[in-house]
């Protein structure tokens, strides 16, 4: 019984950091990277590529808290 070779054909999605504008380049082997977290080679910050695009992701620090209410007597 003979094996098959198998072909994977990989794509090149380039991109530019959102924290640091470098230019980078994420294979994969989708044609269109419709959403992925990847991490910056450079900055080391994490990015999400959504449709071909990268954008930065909120942290959980930045986030306002809503405001304390003041319980009643």
């Amino acid at each position: 019984m003979a094996l098959r070779q198998v072909k994977l054909e990989f794509h090149d999605h380039p991109v530019t950091c959102p924290y640091c504008r470098t230019n980078l380049v994420f294979t994969s082997l989708m044609e269109r990277i419709l959403a992925a977290r990847r991490t910056c080679t450079v900055c080391r910050k994490e990015m999400l590529i959504e449709d071909g695009k990268a954008i930065r992701i909120p942290t959980e620090g930045k986030i306002k808290k809503p405001a304390k209410r003041e319980s009643s007597r």
